[in-house]
């Protein structure tokens, strides 16, 4: 096998052909810390592409509890690469690139979960994932603080560079480069549709599946980036003056206790995370999905899990434990001294066996995520745009359907996921296949035709304002149900709650 920059030797198992590890741009290390990524530097021998490439540098997941602790290695200097697999004897298939999420601060195209070996074998398709810098690596922005590290971005670019390096090389692989999907989770999703919407790579995706995203938050400013990457700089301790060598420098294991650090202090002010994409020529500023407003003939699949928030709740003792009135009192800064009383007992309604955490999770994780998305999807069928709506509602342990739950079953690929995957619970893996089946069905068949697979008797339909048609996945049946959310949407307009 034949790419741009070399040979490769792969390996083929049950049907499936796998190369991985693939290098798509140069080590980020030394001078290119810190850089838009270059091309790598084509390689004379053959090239081992039988395993993934390790992660990006990053410190543990604050997810781990919920989706298991991954295994292997991270390396700065090795962690640009992508994988794909393809069924033997592929020509012309279309395309999916994935990318993972993790809040823009963990996760690992290579970590096993996302292996695209059965989505590739079960549905004739081409299946890509990529790494991508993280963290402090990925997104400081010291353009101006510091003079030649750059504008930020790192981590955008570096996925613009690896759909870029699909393009060009799937066709060595079977896959047809004018059939791309873009594709992710969470972080992943966001990403994704900032690729459909960029000029530079928008021309590249023609579907976009968009998971878990809810809000597509607004870029940051270049002042907030420079305001946080100043905070970095006093965290280590460093004048500016000599600063650019000192970071170039640095011990990555340096930079990530520098990380965490610089977490803990930006979340005593309120801010979720500092990371993510900043505002510039290639990531606009009012967030992707509003730049997608413009964008024509984009099929697109998207959708969130009933419990978004759950394991966040659960993970937080203290949010664990709240009664009725402290519960209320979250939801009134938010929503207002009158508005928030009613809509908690809306939702009280709705969910009579919730906790009183669960439910201001419930009121918070649809507002993020359920609302967002319908409007997202109204506004695209306004403008006879195609876009297939779900709600993932199977829930294997007390974590509910929460954040994540779906992605065993978007690959098909249960046996990865170990017992300490507390969202699956101790379910036997085996009794989920044909959900399994049944999501990532959907998810191969809207790569390949774009329409995702029919979920149950009455067929599945693009989202329309009048009657809101969502499809539902759980067990022991996967339906589609045109009534869904609908309580829940009418929670917010009835009770006049500002969409998102």
């Amino acid at each position: 096998m034949n790419v741009r920059d070399g040979a490769l030797c792969g390996r083929e198992e049950d049907g499936v052909r796998a190369f991985l590890g693939i290098p798509f741009a140069a080590p980020p290390v030394g001078e290119r810390r810190f850089a838009a990524p270059q091309p790598p530097t084509p390689w004379t021998t053959v090239l081992d592409a039988s395993r993934p490439g390790p992660a990006v540098p990053q410190p543990p997941g604050r997810l781990n509890a919920l989706m298991g602790k991954p295994s292997g290695e991270y390396s700065e200097e090795r962690a640009l690469t992508l994988n794909v697999w393809a069924p033997a004897g592929a020509k012309d298939l279309p395309v999916l690139f994935w990318l993972h999420g993790g809040a823009w601060v963990s996760g690992s195209a290579g970590w096993g979960w996302y292996s695209g070996a059965r989505l590739a074998a079960e549905h004739e398709i081409v299946v890509v994932t990529a790494n991508y810098r993280l963290g402090v690596l990925g997104y400081l922005c010291f353009a101006d603080l510091l003079d030649g590290l750059g504008d930020g971005n790192f981590g955008l670019l570096d996925q613009m560079a690896a759909l870029e390096w699909t393009a060009e090389n799937v066709a060595a692989f079977g896959g047809d480069p004018g059939q791309i999907t873009v594709g992710g989770h969470s972080a992943g999703a966001h990403s994704a549709a900032l690729l459909a919407a960029s000029p530079r790579t928008g021309h590249l995706a023609q579907r976009l599946i968009f998971q878990s995203g809810g809000i597509t938050p607004a870029a940051q400013s270049r002042e907030q980036a420079t305001s946080v990457a100043a905070e970095f700089l006093a965290v280590l301790r460093l004048e500016r003056r000599g600063a650019a060598t000192a970071l170039r420098d640095a011990g990555v294991d340096q930079l990530l206790a520098a990380q965490v650090e610089l977490i803990s202090r930006v979340a005593a002010s309120g801010v979720a995370t500092p990371f993510g994409p900043v505002a510039d020529a290639i990531a606009p500023a009012g967030g992707a999905i509003q730049s997608l407003g413009s964008r024509s003939g984009l099929d697109v699949l998207t959708g969130w899990t009933r419990d978004e928030l759950f394991g966040f709740a659960r993970l937080n003792p203290a949010a664990a434990s709240i009664g009725r009135d402290t519960a209320i009192a979250a939801l009134r800064g938010q929503y207002g001294d009158e508005t928030a009383p009613r809509l908690y007992a809306r939702y009280e309604a709705l969910r009579p066996t919730a906790t009183p955490a669960e439910l201001v999770a419930a009121v918070n994780g649809d507002r993020v995520m359920l609302w967002p998305a319908l409007r997202f999807a109204e506004e695209r069928a306004a403008r006879g745009e195609t876009t297939y709506v779900y709600r993932f509602d199977w829930a294997g342990s007390a974590f509910g359907a929460c954040h994540c739950v779906d992605l065993p079953f978007t690959f098909d690929h249960l046996e990865a996921w170990g017992d300490d995957a507390g969202m699956l619970g101790d379910v036997p893996r085996d009794s989920l296949r044909p959900l399994a089946r049944a999501f990532s069905g959907s998810i191969g068949r809207f790569v390949r035709t774009g329409r995702p697979a029919t979920p149950g008797a009455g067929g599945w339909t693009p989202y329309r304002a009048g009657d809101r048609s969502i499809a539902r996945f759980d067990t022991p049946g996967v339906a589609a149900d045109a009534e869904l959310g609908r309580a829940e949407q009418l929670a917010f307009e009835d009770l006049g709650v500002p969409p998102v």
